[in-house]
C-alpha cells in the first residue's frame, strides 16, 4: 500500500511528464514533499553498512571519476564532507534498488504508465560545476530538495529552489552550477518510455529508524559549513569532553580526539553541561572546517546548529 507522500511524489511526475515542452520550469510542485523525500533517503545514501561503492560517481568540472580504493575504508560521512570540501559532486546512482519509498515508485511508474525509470541523487558542493554542458538519451525530470541550482537549458537561465522541479527533454542541452550560498541536493528521475523490458531486482530491505535522524542531520551540517552558517556545536549524551593536561579530549565510544587547549579554546569560547560548544566568531572557517572533519573521520557524531 503506497503512502501518501508516494502518491504525490507519483502523481506530479506523471502530470509534468506528460507536459509537451522541451524543457519546463514547475515552480513549487515538490514544496508539500520535497523534505520528506530528504529525510527518508538520507539513511539509505549515508550509511557505511549500506553503501557500494560501485553506485557512487564522482563529479568536477565535467570530468567523471570512482572513489579511489585508498578511500574506502573512510566511514562514509567522512569520504562524503572530504569530497565536498574538495569540491567535488556526489552522485548516488539507482536509488530505486536501494530505498523501498523509491523502489515502490519506480514499480508503479513502470506497471501504469511503462515508464522505466531510473533515480540518481546529487549532491553538490557550492560554487561548483558538476557534470558539466551535456545531453541525456533520456528525458530527466529534476527535483531541487535543498539549496539552489542554476539551470542553463539551451538559450535560458533557470535557478531551481528547493520544492521547484524542471523537466529536461532529451538531446536538450544542459549546463548545471550550483549557487555560491550554499550546497545542493537534487534528485534526477531519468524517465525511458520506448518500452523496455522492466528490470527486476531484489527489493531492497527497510532500515531501521536508528540512524535516520543522525544521517539527516549530516545533509544539514554540511549545507551549514558551506553557507558558514552554525555558531554551536552539539554532541549527544553519549559523547565525552574531558580535560586533559594542556589538551581537551572529546571521546565517544572507542573513538576519541586530542585537541591542545590553545586550539580548543580559539575555536570555542564556552562548554555547556549538555555538550553544547559555542563557536568563538574569531574562528578561521577553514581550521574549523578541518576540525569538524576529524570529528566525522574518528566517528564522532556531531549537529550544527545556527543562532
Amino acid at each position: 500500500m503506497k503512502t501518501s507522500i508516494q502518491d504525490n511524489v507519483l502523481s506530479t511526475l506523471k502530470m509534468i511528464y506528460t507536459q509537451p515542452a522541451k524543457y519546463k520550469l514547475f515552480k513549487s510542485a515538490a514544496s508539500g514533499w520535497v523534505e520528506n523525500i530528504s529525510q527518508i533517503l538520507a539513511p539509505y545514501v549515508i550509511n557505511h553498512n549500506y553503501l557500494d561503492k560501485d553506485f557512487l560517481k564522482l563529479l568536477k568540472n565535467g570530468n567523471v571519476s570512482r572513489i579511489q580504493d585508498s578511500l574506502v575504508d573512510y566511514n562514509i560521512m567522512y569520504l562524503c564532507a572530504l569530497l565536498l570540501n574538495r569540491g567535488t559532486t556526489i552522485v548516488f546512482n539507482h536509488i530505486e534498488k536501494k530505498c523501498p519509498f523509491i523502489t515502490d515508485i519506480y514499480n508503479d511508474l513502470y506497471d501504469e504508465s511503462t515508464v522505466l525509470s531510473h533515480f540518481n541523487l546529487y549532491w553538490s558542493p557550492a560554487g561548483s560545476s558538476g557534470a558539466g554542458k551535456h545531453v541525456d538519451m533520456h528525458d530527466v525530470i529534476v527535483i531541487q530538495i535543498s539549496g539552489k541550482k542554476h539551470w542553463k537549458v539551451e538559450n535560458d537561465n533557470i535557478t531551481l529552489h528547493a520544492g521547484d522541479m524542471l523537466l529536461v527533454r532529451k538531446n536538450v542541452l544542459h549546463d548545471p552550477i550550483t549557487d555560491v550560498d550554499e550546497d545542493s541536493l537534487h534528485l534526477t528521475v531519468g524517465m525511458v518510455s520506448d518500452s523496455q523490458q522492466k528490470i527486476i531486482f531484489d527489493y531492497p530491505l527497510l532500515l531501521s529508524e536508528e540512524k535516520a535522524s543522525s544521517t539527516y542531520h549530516f545533509f544539514k551540517n554540511m549545507n551549514l559549513i558551506s553557507r558558514k552558517g552554525f555558531s554551536f556545536l552539539e554532541f549527544p549524551y553519549d559523547v565525552e569532553i574531558s580535560n586533559e593536561e594542556d589538551s581537551i579530549n572529546i571521546s565517544h565510544e572507542n573513538k576519541s580526539l586530542l585537541l591542545k587547549s590553545t586550539i580548543f579554546n580559539y575555536l570555542f569560547t564556552k562548554t555547556s553541561l549538555n555538550y553544547l560548544l559555542e563557536v568563538n566568531e574569531k574562528s578561521d572557517q577553514n581550521h574549523l572546517t578541518n576540525v569538524i572533519l576529524s570529528f566525522y573521520k574518528e566517528g564522532i557524531p556531531v549537529k550544527l546548529l545556527s543562532d
